[in-house]
Formats: structure tokens, C-alpha cells, sequence
């Protein structure tokens, strides 16, 4: 089981333990909970620690077609706020759902762009996990809306 507390240093069980499938959903859970503090306050050094060297971020494919890849990389991708964004932006989960080495992650986002303009909109994370480490992300989100509320493509 992950030792220590919701927010910090996790340490990892040896590779001698068994997990069962609670403890499993559990560290996965705290694992999350750090990926989603360290965004909030801009902390690529606890992202490093929850993922693996060789992570992928999959981004929607009409926002960025090729996948960041590379702990550091990602790492100071997701910690950074967007220049899109408010650094006031507001993040609320509003599900998560884990099963095997798989946690979906349904978040609303709302505030203002970068240039004042309001910003609301849904994004669905989808987080595979290998040794209890986020091995991948994948984001999915309307952006459509997005763009519409960054003012890049004219409103209907």
C-alpha cells in the first residue's frame, strides 16, 4: 500500500508486496490526488514522481495531433497553466472511476481565458497506469467549445 499522506512524497510499496485489488484502487487514487494538487499550484516535481519515464499525454487530435512524451516534458506541460487560461482557472472533479490499471476522470473547468473572455467546459481524462505510476493520459474535451470561448473560431 502507498505510505504517507494525500499530498506529498508517496512511497511505493517493495516489489516484494502484494496489493489487493482496495489497496490497488486506493494508491491509484492517492495517486491522482497528487497529480491533480500538483496542477493546481504549479508543481512539476511531484508530477515527475508519479510518472513514468516514459509517459504519453494524448491530447484531442484537432488541438495537437502527436502525443507529448517524456516525464519532464509532461511534467511541466500539465503543471504549467496554459497562456490560454486564467491561472485562477477552477478545476472540479466531478467523477472518478478505477478499474485494473485504468482511472477515468470526468473534471468541468471554469473561469476566464487568458484574454478575460468566459471559459466553461467538460474534459474527460483517461489515466493507464504501470507500477502504480501514470504510464499514459488521455484528454478528451470539446474543442470545439474551446476554441469558440478562446474567440479562435467565430460563434454560430
Amino acid at each position: 500500500m502507498l505510505m504517507g499522506n494525500r499530498w506529498g512524497r508517496l512511497a511505493y510499496p517493495s516489489k516484494g508486496s502484494a496489493m489487493n485489488a482496495e489497496e490497488r484502487r486506493q494508491a491509484m487514487a492517492d495517486v491522482l490526488d497528487v497529480l491533480h494538487r500538483a496542477r493546481a499550484v504549479d508543481d512539476p516535481g511531484s508530477l515527475r514522481e508519479i510518472l513514468t519515464d516514459d509517459v504519453e499525454h494524448v491530447m484531442p487530435s484537432s488541438f495537437r495531433p502527436e502525443p507529448i512524451v517524456g516525464r519532464d516534458t509532461v511534467a511541466v506541460e500539465l503543471a504549467r497553466v496554459s497562456p490560454y487560461f486564467d491561472p485562477a482557472i477552477q478545476r472540479r472533479i466531478v467523477r472518478t472511476t478505477i478499474e485494473g490499471n485504468v482511472a477515468v476522470v470526468e473534471q468541468e473547468l471554469n473561469g476566464q481565458t487568458g484574454a478575460g473572455r468566459p471559459y466553461s467546459n467538460v474534459y474527460v481524462w483517461v489515466y493507464e497506469f504501470r507500477d502504480l505510476k501514470i504510464r499514459r493520459l488521455i484528454e478528451y474535451a470539446d474543442t470545439l467549445r474551446a476554441a469558440r470561448q478562446f474567440g479562435m473560431v467565430a460563434e454560430e
